[in-house]
């Protein structure tokens, strides 16, 4: 029942999360022409493809727009979304570059997809599918190479494109902006083309080095210092999926202050974690699992739930404070003391650590 309830708390606190509200600086176009400035709501990619969020002050009114509602919105020199119809539906893409070659983006659960229009040439999909498939009961890895002949075809006016072309084996935001732009200026005298992709990493790792105390209780009650722990965490961040989650994982040596109790114990941790995109004191929440092991083949592993937060000291380096709890979920397997029948990790654990976060 307890680990049932530890679930639903993360669950909810998850969605309640992910339903924070994040507003940025930037405007919607009502039509090509009618502009109102403000504040819109900065979301997932996923998320705003079906929906805008703006207000024209922190004190105004939120007002929700869909796809088809305006042609489009903004935020300041940042991402702008634009109403398409794909597939009969009403959808906000992306808009990466404008120019001779228009190029769209996107982002449905883990797939994404890209299109394109020219001048008398209608929105289209540019195509593109991978992974296993099986030919006289052998498993083949595949590409498909659609996209390429496709390209191939609305370029024929740049044939100096041709090796670029056959170079993208996978479309992405990288090499269709490269391609559109040199397409865009073989095919037209003085003319600029626009890029508003947002200028964001593929991935980032910021460390933190973190510190503190561990304890055990059998029934959550009489809690007992068993060990200190210390090590290193590493952040993920993979902002094409969300700016404000990370995976969380590192290497965390615990000692314990007790003789007899095995030393050689280490903690690994496997999450998903929120963080606040802003402020200078800025809350977060993980949950997953945290892998232990004090030998090769002793090896047991929680479902943990880590509330924590983060104050800024300088640009870069933040003091953090965080506090796991954590329910085993394979006892039968729990370590023990060497001398004694005595367990070192017991049903519950907490633990609260303090560090520091480097964001570079």
């Amino acid at each position: 029942m307890k680990r049932l309830i530890l679930i639903l708390i993360a669950f909810f606190v998850i969605v309640v999360l992910k339903a924070q509200t994040d507003f940025r600086p930037g405007y919607i176009l009502k039509n090509e022409k009618d502009t109102l400035f403000g504040e819109v709501d900065y979301q997932n990619d996923i998320s705003l493809s079906k929906i805008c969020s703006y207000r024209a002050s922190s004190t105004d009114t939120v007002h929700h727009f869909y796809p088809g509602q305006i042609f489009g919105f903004r935020f300041n020199d940042s991402k702008f979304f634009v109403s398409k119809k794909v597939d009969g539906n009403d959808v906000f893409l992306e808009f990466l570059i404008k120019g001779k070659f228009n190029v769209y983006y996107l982002k449905k659960g883990i797939d994404s997809y890209y299109f394109f229009d020219k001048e008398n040439v209608p929105l289209a999909e540019l195509p593109y599918s991978e992974g296993v498939k099986m030919e006289n009961n052998v498993k083949y890895s595949y590409a498909s190479t659609n996209h390429i002949g496709l390209l191939t075809y609305y370029m024929q006016d740049a044939p100096k494109l041709a090796d670029e072309i056959q170079s993208i084996k996978k479309p992405d935001h990288k090499n269709l902006i490269k391609l559109a732009t040199d397409y865009h200026y073989a095919v037209c005298d003085g003319e600029k083309c626009i890029t508003y992709e947002k200028k964001i990493p593929t991935f980032k790792i910021n460390p933190e080095l973190v510190g503190g105390l561990f304890l055990t209780s059998i029934n959550h009650s009489d809690y007992k210092l068993n060990k200190i722990q210390v090590g290193v965490v590493g952040h993920i961040w993979m902002p094409r999926e969300d700016e404000r989650f990370y995976f969380k994982t590192g290497l965390i040596f615990l000692s314990s202050p007790e003789s007899g109790i095995i030393s050689a114990f280490t903690k690994i941790p496997f999450q998903v974690e929120y963080l606040y995109p802003k402020g200078i004191f800025r809350p977060r929440f993980a949950f997953g699992l945290n892998f232990y092991n004090y030998s090769i083949v002793n090896l047991f592993s929680t479902l943990t739930l880590s509330p924590g937060c983060m104050l800024k000291l300088s640009k870069n380096i933040y003091l953090t404070l965080n506090y796991d709890f954590e329910l085993a979920i394979n006892n039968a397997v729990m370590p023990f003391d060497r001398f004694s029948t005595e367990p070192i990790f017991s049903k519950f654990t907490d633990s609260l650590y303090g560090g520091l976060y480097f964001s570079f």
